[in-house]
């Protein structure tokens, strides 16, 4: 992929809409400009500034519009960087686009323009991805995750990390400069030892918040189970707080898992409603209940349901240990009928379980287990809102390594197998933020990318 030639691709989403966006950037991309573009009033086209004018085909207009231009390195490729603001219509975009097309630029591979921004220094690899997170952003957290990424968060752990590496091992390569001294003092070493303890700590503090960061940037998979007409739809609806689901006093109304988006205190849930898993000789509804547990071992959170208007049936025992090992919240449904329900009997199988009465019917206890359901997402966060979340899995996978390549240098003795050690352990850094990094993986990261971004 050639950066020294101008590129240009839609820079919105193709369809109707009021504005829609053609970008280029490149050398030739005000070049380009002055081919197609005339404005309303003979002026020159200073930077950052918005231009009225129209797109013209020799003498033919296709479209009245707003141009702006910003001059290298003042952009977010560093190079001239040229977005015409047209009519949101797919016809005038798309003219507008082959004008600049046929006036000496090439269409934009995905995720060129970012790809242009790393390479020419503006943001490292982190950052860069942490540009398609923003776009991709489910919640308020996941957004807020994105943008501290964005921002360099990450940029600058991953940096501090390096520099005290990059001293550490600076002491190492002196003492194999000079193999006749005393490889390190016992103050020394000590204070050397304290030091790679240290980035270790870091380290696996932010691995430790990658499984929160993880279900921030792919959604919280939270699964109502129970068995049949204790009413799983009732609170899916409640939830919502709209009709989605059918109910029916009729056993078996839900035959397959019906999924919808919920946000709850910035978290992007995928609220998943199953078939209500018992014995049955239905074909459908058997196939309904074998989904249903699949969905129950791919949960993140389980809220299982009980009636508190009967005792526990042999169904609610066989879920009960089903959901014994997973982060399960008992919600004992229908509080508005006489309490029938022994609660004692749940403890010998989820003993540390959240419990919360409610009535979905009457929209009881709805708020209490929205709390429940929050205090638990919260869990294992060790600073609050502002903690730094690791929540790419190339990022996890590099800190892993590079943990593994501290601890190793922890245990040796040998002066060169932990200059080696270190060594590792920073090649891995440099791959998070971008410093050593092969084309196979630009390639492989931004072809997630869209075209014109």
């Amino acid at each position: 992929m050639s950066t020294s030639d101008t590129i240009a691709a839609l820079a919105t989403p193709p369809g109707s809409s009021g504005i829609g966006i053609v970008r280029l950037s490149g050398s030739d991309s005000v070049a380009i400009l002055h081919k197609i573009f005339r404005p309303s009033k003979k002026r020159a086209l200073p930077s950052h500034t918005l231009i009225h004018g129209r797109i013209y085909n020799n003498e033919q207009i296709i479209d009245e519009v707003l141009v702006s231009i910003m001059r290298a390195p003042h952009s977010f490729t560093c190079e001239d960087v040229v977005e015409i603001n047209c009519h949101g219509g797919s016809l005038p975009l798309r003219k507008a686009l082959e004008l600049c097309l046929h006036s000496g630029a090439r269409p934009a591979e995905p995720g060129e323009f970012t790809r242009r921004a790393f390479l020419n220094g503006r943001i490292d690899l982190s950052q860069a991805e942490a540009v398609i997170d923003v776009i991709n952003a489910k919640s308020q957290a996941a957004l807020a995750a994105a943008n501290s990424c964005l921002e360099g968060a990450l940029s600058r752990k991953i940096s501090d990390l390096r520099m005290v590496l990059l001293d550490l091992s600076a002491q190492i390569e002196v003492g194999l400069d000079y193999p006749d001294d005393e490889y390190m003092e016992q103050e020394n070493r000590e204070v050397f030892g304290a030091w790679l303890f240290e980035i270790g700590y870091q380290i696996s503090r932010l691995l430790k918040s990658f499984s929160q960061g993880r279900l921030l940037r792919e959604g919280i998979k939270v699964v109502i189970a129970g068995r049949p007409n204790v009413g799983k739809s009732s609170l899916l609806n409640c939830l919502l707080q709209r009709e989605r689901a059918i109910v029916a006093p009729i056993p078996g109304t839900t035959r397959d898992t019906i999924e919808e988006s919920y946000q709850l205190a910035g978290y992007p849930l995928c609220l998943i409603d199953t078939a209500g898993i018992t014995h049955s000789r239905d074909e459908i509804e058997r196939e309904g209940i074998r989904r249903s547990q699949k969905s129950l071992q791919q949960a993140d959170l389980i809220l299982l349901l009980l009636d508190s208007g009967q005792n526990l049936q042999p169904d609610d025992y066989r879920l009960l240990e089903m959901v014994s090992s997973a982060k399960t919240i008992v919600v004992v449904n229908k509080s508005d009928l006489p309490q029938q329900i022994e609660l004692g009997k749940i403890e010998n199988y989820l003993p540390n379980a959240g419990k919360i009465k409610i009535s979905a019917k009457h929209g009881q206890g709805i708020q209490q287990l929205e709390e429940q359901i929050v205090h638990l997402l919260h869990q294992g966060r060790d600073g609050g809102q502002d903690e730094l979340l690791l929540t790419n899995m190339r990022h996890a996978a590099a800190l892993e390594q590079a943990l593994s390549a501290i601890k190793r240098a922890q245990e040796n003795t040998l002066p060169e197998l932990i200059a080696t050690d270190l060594r590792e352990a920073l090649e891995k850094l440099d791959e998070i933020i971008g410093l050593n990094t092969g084309e196979d993986l630009l390639d492989r990261i931004f072809s997630n990318f869209c075209v014109g971004k």
